[in-house]
Parts: C-alpha cells; sequence; structure tokens
C-alpha cells in the first residue's frame, strides 16, 4: 500500500464531464476505499462535486473545488495554483493529472516544483493523431507555454490502452508508462435497467431492434462513417434503428440529422439527448449492441459500461479493444467506412439470442480484468514505486 497522499487534478467530475472526469472521480472513489489518502481537485462547484462523489458513494472529504478564473475556456484556477503552492500535505506526495493541454494541468508542475511531488501524467486519447490535428495552432500554444515540459518531465505516463503506448512514443515522450486499464463500478456490474420504460420515454415501438450509441456528439466520435456503413447495408437494416444519446458539441446533431435525411435513412435514426444513470441502464437493457464508430479514443468509459450492461460492442480500432474479437463479444474493425461497413453487416445479421451470447461474453470480460479496485491496487504499486517505497510494477514499460 502506499504510504503518501495521492492528488487527482481534473477539469471536472459532474454527469457532463463524461469518461475522464468519471475515470478520476472512480478510481479516486476505489483508492480512498482501498485505505489510501487520496484527495481529488476539479474546477466544479462545490455543490456539483459534492453530488458527483455522493453518485458513486466518495466521501465528500476527498474532494476539492476551486473557483475557475476568467476566461472560463482556458480552464485556469488561480485559487488551485496557490493552494499547490501553499501545500502543507506531509510527503511523499503523487499529483495524477487527467487529460492535458488545459492550464489546470501547470498546477502539477507547481506541486513537482514548491514540494517535489512525483507527477504522473493520463492524457486519455489526447495524444492520438487525430486529436492532435484538432486545433493544432491552440495545442501548439499549450505545449511551448506548459505542457510540454509537464509532459516531457512527469515522473511516469498513465496509459489506459495500447493504443496510447504507441501514442506516448509517437509523440516522444520516453518517460516510463505504467499501463492500467479503467473499470466499472460494482454498481454497473449489477444495475438493471427497463427496456420497455425506455422505448415508451421515447415512443419507439417494440418490433424495432436497437443499435445503441451513447457519447458527445462530436465528429470525433464517427456518426457520419456510421451512416456510410448503414447506407452501405441498407438491404440489412430492416427494422434496426440507431438510437443516438448524448450532447451536442459543436452544433454536430444538426450536420448528422442533415446527413440521415440526405441518405434516406431517417426512419431508421432516433435522437434522444443525454442519458446518464437509470435511464443509460434502461436504454443499454432496450438495446441489442453498442456502438462507437471513433476517429479516435483513449479507453472509452462508456464501452465497459455497455459490456457491463451486458451489450455486444462495435468499436473501430481506434480503441485498443483487440479483445472484443478474442472473447468472441464484439467487432473491431479499422477506421473506415469499409471495415464499418462489413463489421455492421455481420452484426445486423445476428439473431437476438446470438446478440445476448455475445453480451453475456462482454460481461463476464469486464467481471473478469475491468474493475476499479484492480485500478486503484496497480496506481498503490505505482505510486510506491515512484516515492521508492516499493519495486518496479510489471506493467510499467520503459522501453
Amino acid at each position: 500500500m502506499f504510504n503518501g497522499t495521492a492528488i487527482h487534478l481534473t477539469k471536472s467530475i459532474g454527469p457532463a464531464s463524461y469518461g475522464v472526469g468519471q475515470v478520476a472521480l472512480n478510481l479516486a472513489c476505489a483508492q480512498d476505499v482501498g485505505g489510501m489518502r487520496t484527495e481529488l481537485w476539479s474546477l466544479d462547484s462545490q455543490g456539483v462535486a459534492e453530488r458527483a462523489a455522493d453518485e458513486v458513494n466518495l466521501r465528500r472529504e476527498v474532494v476539492r473545488s476551486f473557483f475557475q478564473s476568467k476566461p472560463g475556456f482556458l480552464y485556469f484556477s488561480k485559487d488551485m495554483e496557490t493552494a499547490a503552492r501553499g501545500t502543507t500535505f506531509k510527503p511523499p506526495v503523487v499529483v495524477h493529472q487527467h487529460m492535458i493541454w488545459l492550464l489546470y494541468s501547470r498546477t502539477a508542475l507547481i506541486f513537482a516544483k514548491e514540494s517535489g511531488a512525483r507527477v504522473v501524467i493520463a492524457p486519455h486519447g489526447a495524444l492520438d493523431d487525430w486529436a492532435l490535428a484538432k486545433s493544432r495552432w491552440k495545442k501548439g500554444i499549450a505545449r511551448l507555454a506548459w505542457e510540454g515540459g509537464n509532459l516531457h518531465g512527469a515522473h511516469c505516463l498513465h496509459a489506459t490502452s495500447e493504443r496510447e503506448v504507441t501514442n506516448f512514443r509517437d509523440y516522444g515522450l520516453q518517460n516510463p508508462i505504467a499501463r492500467i486499464n479503467n473499470g466499472v463500478t460494482h454498481e454497473q456490474m449489477a444495475g438493471v435497467g427497463q427496456g420497455e420504460v425506455f422505448r415508451a420515454q421515447h415512443g419507439i415501438g417494440a418490433d424495432r431492434r436497437l443499435l445503441l450509441f451513447i457519447a458527445r456528439i462530436s465528429r470525433q466520435k464517427g456518426l457520419p462513417m456510421l451512416l456510410a456503413a448503414m447506407d452501405a447495408q441498407r438491404a440489412r437494416l430492416g427494422n434496426w434503428l440507431l438510437v443516438v444519446a448524448g450532447t451536442d458539441q459543436d452544433g454536430h446533431v444538426a450536420e448528422v440529422k442533415e446527413l440521415a435525411a440526405k441518405m434516406g435513412l431517417a426512419e431508421h435514426v432516433v435522437f434522444v439527448g443525454p442519458l446518464f444513470g437509470q435511464p443509460k441502464l434502461d436504454a443499454f437493457a432496450a438495446s441489442e449492441a453498442f456502438v462507437l464508430p471513433s476517429h479516435c479514443e483513449g479507453s472509452p468509459m462508456i464501452v465497459l459500461e455497455a459490456m457491463a450492461g451486458r451489450l455486444p460492442i462495435l468499436c473501430t480500432k481506434a480503441a485498443s479493444w483487440g479483445e472484443l474479437e478474442t472473447h468472441k463479444c464484439g467487432w473491431w474493425p479499422e477506421i473506415s467506412i469499409d471495415s464499418v461497413r462489413d463489421a455492421l453487416g455481420d452484426l445486423l445479421s445476428k439473431s437476438e439470442a446470438e446478440l445476448a451470447e455475445m453480451g453475456d461474453r462482454a460481461h463476464a470480460l469486464v467481471a473478469m480484468e475491468y474493475t476499479w479496485k484492480e485500478a486503484a491496487e496497480r496506481t498503490s504499486a505505482l505510486y510506491s514505486w515512484l516515492t521508492k517505497q516499493g519495486p518496479k510494477p510489471d506493467f510499467i514499460i520503459q522501453d
């Protein structure tokens, strides 16, 4: 067990934070339950942070909120930086930063300089080529101003997938890498949804077979590629309906709706808005498969949640999910229309019983290898190694 204090830094842990915030929240919770001294710092209001903590049964005293300075799009907090400079934590301290390119990253630099803290950085897919190409000039400024020094100076990088390991080295980072999976909670594994409730709420008939997408509705997530694949498999669509759930980003919902109408697929696509908590479980229960045709990912939490909800998965190689094929619980196509088309065609040809069997295998895989308890134990071993309290774990990559 790591004998020190772990401080997680993240932009937000509220429901709208989606994957990154939920990783930080659940990892901190598992560490706290395991007896580690842990704090979770975010730019949420105290009320939002405490409600998020309550959702996962995390003690409220673990979460700390800091006022976000203006302009808000920089995600900078003078108060957070002041707290890092004035910290009175008894060493050793490990700072675990979640996501990059935003100004709260500077807090990790301050901790390292002021108190000798060990720094672990989890970019969560932000160093993928597709992600780097987006707003390239802004990221160039951030790299020169603070994030380049932060990344190259980190004592360890946290990779949640094999693809991320490659991304780190391709970016020129030679730091040690800790390969640690994300997880799911016991509540997510045991969650029970009511498919008929979801159908009734959204006016979906009992005769429709549902293919589910849940994520931020952004260009990164590949919905136009999925629509093109559906168009190519039109003869097999029958009574299948793609349910698109999530918050709109940069007006992409309107673009996808227009494209679906132009392709003549409007009757096969329905938009239901964001889903959290029980409504998300109800959507899992109503659906037969989950699809995430992304161009860029780290290790998407929603895939783990859908697998915990007993759904087979169609996920592109934007995420390192080769286990979908080796465990026969899904499809792992290349990031291309043709590859997604072929995978989708196989999915659409499966019977309800065949897909249910695949979903059961997905659930078993998550239960065996993707738990927050396992992630907390690995981070404890990592922190112990970084602070010279323990040996180098076997999941550390140094070549």
